[in-house]
């Protein structure tokens, strides 16, 4: 059987270049996407769709491999496990809407092999959760709020500071927004927490008089019509967390 596909994959990311509208895309979340195909109907099947931006490349291999096993004779159903994808674990299908119409999201699980629902799950595979109409939040001027949370000085956060964030939710079950104050809030022109990082590792926003952004910090990204993100910065990367910052302080003040 020829390895051909008869089917079309739609990569839509940020920074990806629109021939059509002659505009780079940049509305998406940090870290997502909506990629997915069309042409599994031919087959009588659901089309997929992948939300996590692994990059052009291994988004077509993993979205190709499932419609090569629709072509020969494959029948997923919602749920399902499916093995051989990565070598080391299953992924999951989940039913999803995509511009009208249901398909199959494909949901990966993260390092430790946790899906999104579990509360221990971390880095960006939580989000794989969030509806195809919430991938994208508008800008404001080309700028985003941000608030970045660090833990107070107290011996229950000395306990906690500069460790992963799986050490919390093993503790606490969450990330406790009590052992965390708001130390900068502003506007700035950045498209995910690694931007956040380098600002506040080498060229800190005027006024700002906090420490250098390390393990344990939080940043906060505020979009139009109350969307919010956090993400914890991680020993690799950041993790994406539930996080209830009007339980946190103000730096220098109460609660918030």
């Amino acid at each position: 059987m020829t390895n051909k596909t008869d089917w079309i994959v739609h990569y839509v990311s940020n920074n990806v270049y629109c021939d059509e509208y002659g505009k780079r895309e940049d509305s998406f979340l940090p870290c997502l996407c909506n990629a997915h195909t069309h042409g599994m109907k031919k087959y009588n099947h659901l089309d997929f769709q992948i939300v996590l931006d692994l990059g052009a490349q291994e988004v077509c291999r993993i979205l190709n491999e499932l419609g090569r096993r629709v072509r020969a004779g494959h029948r997923f159903t919602a749920g399902e496990m499916i093995p051989g994808v990565y070598e080391d674990c299953d992924v999951r299908l989940d039913i999803a809407e995509e511009t009208g119409r249901e398909v199959y999201r494909v949901i990966i699980p993260d390092r430790n092999y946790l899906f999104p629902e579990d509360s221990l799950c971390c880095g960006i595979y939580p989000q794989q959760l969030v509806s195809t109409e919430d991938l994208c939040a508008e800008k404001m001027n080309g700028q985003i709020k941000i608030k970045l949370y660090q833990m107070r000085r107290s011996p229950e956060c000395e306990m906690f500071i500069f460790k992963d964030v799986y050490a919390l939710k093993q503790h606490y079950g969450e990330v406790p927004a009590e052992l965390y104050e708001c130390v900068y809030s502003g506007l700035l022109a950045v498209s995910g927490p690694g931007e956040v990082y380098r600002i506040f590792n080498s060229e800190f926003p005027k006024g700002y008089s906090g420490r250098s952004m390390s393990v344990s910090d939080i940043v906060a990204f505020e979009y139009k019509y109350g969307r919010k993100v956090f993400y914890y910065c991680d020993c690799v990367g950041f993790s994406v967390i539930e996080f209830a910052d009007n339980r946190a302080h103000i730096a220098g003040g109460g609660r918030k």
